[in-house]
């Protein structure tokens, strides 16, 4: 969370995770559900891998508790699907 309805993705992986999405969700009635799908760009390179991110804003999150999920998608099939740790929004 950077302000008021701005977040900051970042993701530090071996390859470039520009063009990947990740999900934005929210936890509604003992369930994650989708929210809006954030795409990746390249960053930085940093030691052997390669930072990939984007900051974004979303509204109607105040006080609601969200997390970013990566899916594990075809071309990136040795990552396995991971999700950030919750914050509140």
């Amino acid at each position: 969370k950077v302000a008021r309805g701005r977040f900051r993705a970042r993701v530090l992986a071996a390859r470039s995770l520009g063009g990947q999405t990740v999900v934005l969700q929210r936890f509604s009635r003992n369930r994650w559900v989708d929210g809006r799908r954030i795409f990746l760009r390249r960053i930085a390179k940093r030691g052997s891998g390669v930072v990939s991110g984007r900051t974004f804003s979303a509204r109607n999150t105040s006080g609601r508790r969200l997390r970013l999920f990566f899916p594990r998608v075809g071309d990136f099939g040795c990552y396995a699907a991971a999700a950030s740790a919750r914050i509140t929004g």
